[in-house]
C-alpha cells in the first residue's frame, strides 16, 4: 500500500510540474491551483498511511528522507508546513510508523491540559 502512495504522490508531483514553464512560471494558474491541491492531498494520505510491515516503514522513511518536490524541496519540510503549525501531521507520521503486532497502532492523544509527563495515581 505505501509503495502505491508514493507511486500516486510522484504523479501529482510530475503532474504539478507539468504545470510550469523552464523558468518556473505557471502555464496555467487554475491548474497549478489544482495540481498543488492534488499533490498536498497525495502527499497528505501517504504521510497519514499506517504502515504494515518493517518493508513499508523503510520504504516510507525513504521517501520522505530523500526524495524532494521538484528538486526543489525536501519532502520532510512538507511535514512542517502542511502542520500549519501544530505540527499535528508530522505526529501523525510518527504514529503511521510504528508497527503492532495485531495491526498499525493507534494515534497516540496528548492530555488536555498539557503535560506530557505521565501521572502515577
Amino acid at each position: 500500500m505505501i509503495s502505491d502512495l508514493i507511486t500516486a504522490h510522484r504523479s501529482t508531483v510530475l503532474a504539478d510540474e507539468a504545470n510550469f514553464d523552464d523558468e518556473g512560471n505557471p502555464l496555467d494558474p487554475a491548474a497549478v491551483e489544482a495540481s498543488e491541491k492534488a499533490e498536498r492531498e497525495a502527499f497528505t494520505r501517504l504521510v497519514r498511511e499506517k504502515c504494515r510491515a518493517h518493508t513499508e516503514v523503510q520504504e516510507k522513511v525513504d521517501y520522505l528522507v530523500n526524495g524532494t518536490i521538484g528538486r526543489r524541496s525536501l519532502l520532510l519540510e512538507y511535514l512542517f508546513e502542511y502542520s500549519e503549525g501544530d505540527l499535528g501531521l508530522l505526529g501523525e507520521f510518527l504514529c503511521s510508523l510504528i508497527l503492532k503486532a495485531n495491526g498499525p497502532a493507534e494515534a497516540a492523544t496528548s492530555p488536555s491540559h498539557g503535560s506530557t509527563n505521565p501521572t502515577k495515581d
